[in-house]
């Protein structure tokens, strides 16, 4: 039976030998390292054995979730996971220097540690499994050059900018905004916690409901719940009201933001998936940064937020619009009749 591996820190020594080990064996493996340089010439030397892998700053914790998640949907499922990166760091400098000191242990222990919560949590969610993936039928994977020709492409980048500019920009002016109302800041300050939890339970859920509903549907759920949540947040006045908000936009902001890697799987194959990962990240990045600027001056010109938010939630519908112009997902076919949509 054919091992399936995922090497976390694929491009330090160790890593790149017991990489090459499993590979001589005829295992599958997904690789994530920090220099995308040396990743590429691994996988160049591991050859068919890699079915995908990803550059990834270990530090960013807040990532982990969904850098293992998609080592868990290239490799359908996970027999080992091999987390080989850190540093070795300056014993006598990391006495002396609070801040040597913290990066030493964000980089050797918290990074590790959310890898580690990650993966039993993700493998729970991913369905494909030994009997099930050696019943795949091959499907033809495209290049990076062949989809940034695709018309689905750039439209699935359009639509991260969009619902990203439009939720990051409630989500920052949410706090001010209910205290400006008449809530006070410490209590208005709950609505992050509120906005957490429930970006949490939105990648969960959207996890199980990918594994069982056509993903186009599931992403366009998540839309309308974030918009309602730009909706909602224009006229609240009380903190419940808020709150409400808050968990919509986290809901739907958490759940849109793991399903567009799996589309663009589905799309165009394992091949092409860490390139158009990262254009996914860089457009999720700037409209991360636009729409909080962009709400602001909003308020600046107008004195009210109400115009801006309900602005932002009509973004949000009109990229699920755009999101419904695309043909759907190719399936992936299984032998048995519980197949994908």
């Amino acid at each position: 039976m054919t091992e399936h591996v995922a090497i976390f820190g694929a491009t330090s020594a160790i890593a790149g030998a017991v990489a090459r080990l499993y590979a001589a064996r005829g295992a599958q493996l997904y690789l994530v390292g920090r220099d995308a340089q040396k990743l590429q010439l691994l996988e160049r030397e591991l050859g068919s054995s890699v079915v995908g892998s990803a550059t990834q700053d270990f530090d960013r914790t807040d990532q982990a979730e969904a850098c293992v998640a998609a080592a868990l949907r290239a490799l359908g499922s996970l027999d080992c996971a091999l987390i080989a990166h850190g540093l070795l760091g300056d014993q006598r400098e990391s006495e002396l220097s609070w801040t040597t000191a913290e990066q030493i242990a964000r980089t050797n222990y918290l990074s590790v540690m959310a890898l580690v919560l990650a993966l039993p949590v993700a493998a729970s969610f991913v369905r494909e499994r030994h009997a099930v993936a050696d019943r795949l039928a091959p499907v033809t994977d495209a290049r990076a050059r062949d989809a940034f020709r695709s018309r689905v492409l750039w439209t699935l980048v359009l639509v991260v900018f969009a619902s990203t500019a439009a939720t990051n920009g409630a989500i920052v002016h949410m706090v001010v905004l209910l205290s400006d109302r008449g809530v006070p800041l410490p209590r208005a300050a709950v609505l992050l916690s509120a906005m957490a939890a429930s970006s949490l339970a939105g990648r969960i859920v959207t996890g199980w409901l990918l594994d069982r509903f056509a993903p186009m549907r599931v992403a366009l759920a998540m839309l309308a719940i974030a918009a309602a949540g730009a909706f909602v947040l224009a006229g609240a006045q009380t903190m419940a009201i808020g709150v409400v908000a808050a968990a919509c936009l986290g809901f739907g902001s958490g759940g849109e933001t793991d399903i567009i890697p799996f589309l663009l799987a589905r799309y165009f194959g394992m091949r092409p998936l860490s390139t158009l990962y990262g254009l996914n990240w860089t457009a999720w990045g700037l409209a991360g940064a636009a729409g909080p600027i962009l709400m602001g001056r909003a308020f600046d010109a107008t004195g009210s937020y109400t115009i801006a938010l309900i602005a932002l939630g009509g973004m949000t519908c009109a990229a699920g619009g755009l999101l419904a112009t695309l043909p759907p997902p190719p399936r992936i076919l299984t032998k048995d009749r519980a197949a994908y949509s």
